[in-house]
Order: C-alpha cells, then structure tokens, then sequence
C-alpha cells in the first residue's frame, strides 16, 4: 500500500502526487474553504453507516437555489485515483475562478458542488484493512458478509442486469433502492435542492463517457443533446493530450448497460462520466485501466475539466 504524505497547511504545497488518507484530505477540505472562503464553503450532507461525516465541497458565487451541478469521486472505494484527482479537481475550480474562461463563466451563473470522499467507511477500510475493499461497511442481515455496492444502490433499474443479489458479492445491490446512507444522503440533497442540472460521477475504470439510461434500451430524452456534450469532451482531451481518440463514447441503447444511471427526478440533461485519469501527461491508461494510477494533474485532466464545464447544463 501506498504510504501517504504528511497533510500540508497550505494548499499551495500540498501534495497532489501522492494518495491521502480521510483526515488529510477532509483537513485539506477546510484548507481550501479557508484559502477561498469567498467562493468555497463546506457541507455536511449526512453520516455514512459508521457516522463518519459526508462533507460536500459548495463552490458559489453567492445566490441560493441557483442552477447548480453535482460533481462525487470515490463511490468504489479502492478508486483511489478518483479521491485524488477530485482533490486536484476542486483545487483548480478554486484557484482558477477569476483567471479561467470556463470555470469563471460557469460559476458566475451556477454552484458546483462536490463531494470528493463519496464512500467515506469504505475508504478508511482501504487503509486501514483491505486495499481492495470497494462497497460500503454495512451490516448485511443473515449473511457473514459486508457491505454493499453503492453505485448499484440507486433507485433506477435497482437489481437489474448488472447487479447480485448476493451480499458477498462485490455488486451486490443491497436489500433495497437507497438502503445505504452513503446514497439516500445524495438523493435527498439533490431532490431537496430542487435546481440540480447535472450529475456527474467520476470513477477509474476504463477511458468511457457514459450517459442514461444504463438500465434499459430506450433512448434517453435529449438523446441525441447527450451525445453532442461528450463528443464535445474527447475533442478537447485529443486537442490537449495529442491522442486521436481517447475516450469510448458508450451509447446505453448500443452498448451493453454501464454502471451507473439516472436518479429519479432528476432532469435528463445527466451526463455521467467514468473518466480514467492519466498516468502521464502523454497517454491513457490500459483500456481495462486499474484503480491504482499514480496521481498526477497531466494536460487532460485540465481539458476533460475545462470541456465538463463549458457545456450548456441549463436547461
């Protein structure tokens, strides 16, 4: 297991190449509402099964129940290349409002919020116990087994294709929709926010854009709206990485169902990408990439961001 680097007052020299554990990256967390306590602030949003809290990162620039997208690394918790580069991520909405076109365009009208450590137990786990753990730590009733798969816990085609039914089964879907609080506890933001325009979930697993519905064949609405955004995002990671096509576009009506999809009343304009963040500033990982890239903040990654937020999320 990787050894984590000391956590750094300041995130100007915090390290951004080296995997951290929970407390540092949620001390980092108020290190960065603390160097930019004008636009960040931080949220606690529930408690995860082992009352650990879930702190969601709120990027505004003032105003209430503006147009507002939702960003979650780390959901599997073994992604540990997904909590750091949601680190790298928030740092550079924070330091970059005000000098970036984009990022300064998007939250002069909308909020971000984003939540880094979407599994919070699960991830203690990792360092703590097993490096490979990736569901929850939820108590299974009748069963030895822990846990539950959390991004197969939403109320959208829950124990469908794609999911087990079997608590030790590292996609077992739970005992039913939402069951866990890692889950209800986005559900319930989002649905009592009332103004959310986009989801986007990040994970490391391949170099794919995946958009509803991942449950069922039918065409999302906007269908063809949805393929245009992502589209607009692989020109942008080509322009700036030199690769001619680095991500897979997966069409759900096409394609074999991917792994997450919408949540109920939320409005269709969901793109929800699984993006692999590079393990070089010039080349994607192996197509069946591993949880376990190295952190790093290459080119791409600022493009995939750049692109993300310059799309037209408002309806």
């Amino acid at each position: 297991m990787m050894k984590s680097r000391r956590m750094e007052r300041s995130t100007s020299t915090f390290d951004f190449a080296s995997y951290h554990t929970l407390d540092e990256i949620y001390n980092w967390m108020d290190t960065l509402v603390d160097d930019h306590p004008s636009l960040v602030s931080k949220i606690q949003i529930g408690q995860s099964y082992e009352n650990r809290p879930l702190y969601v990162l709120k990027f505004s620039t003032g105003g209430s129940k503006r147009p507002a997208i939702w960003l979650d690394t780390g959901i599997h918790s073994r992604e540990w290349i997904t909590q750091a580069t949601g680190i790298w991520t928030a740092n550079k909405i924070a330091t970059e409002y005000g000098r970036d076109p984009s990022i300064t365009a998007i939250l002069d009208s909308m909020d971000i919020f984003f939540e880094i450590v979407t599994n919070p137990d699960g991830f203690a786990f990792t360092h703590s116990s097993n490096r490979m753990w990736r569901k929850t730590r939820s108590i299974n009733a009748g069963s030895s087994c822990v846990g539950v798969d959390p991004n197969r816990n939403w109320d959208a085609g829950f124990g469908g294709s794609g999911s087990s039914s079997n608590p030790c089964s590292e996609t077992y879907h739970g005992p039913y929709a939402h069951s866990e609080r890692e889950v209800k506890a986005i559900v319930d933001f989002i649905r009592g926010h009332g103004n959310v325009k986009s989801v986007i979930s990040i994970h490391s697993y391949s170099q794919m854009l995946m958009f509803p519905y991942g449950y069922k064949t039918a065409p999302a609405p906007d269908h063809q709206e949805l393929v245009r955004w992502p589209q607009n995002i692989d020109m942008g990671i080509t322009k700036s990485s030199g690769l001619e096509k680095p991500l897979r576009l997966l069409q759900p009506h096409h394609d074999p169902p991917p792994d997450r999809s919408q949540l109920p009343q939320i409005p269709q304009r969901w793109l929800s990408p699984t993006l692999q963040p590079l393990q070089g500033s010039r080349g994607l990982p192996p197509a069946l990439g591993s949880p376990f890239q190295r952190p790093t903040a290459p080119s791409a990654q600022k493009s995939f961001l750049r692109a993300s937020l310059t799309l037209p999320w408002a309806a």
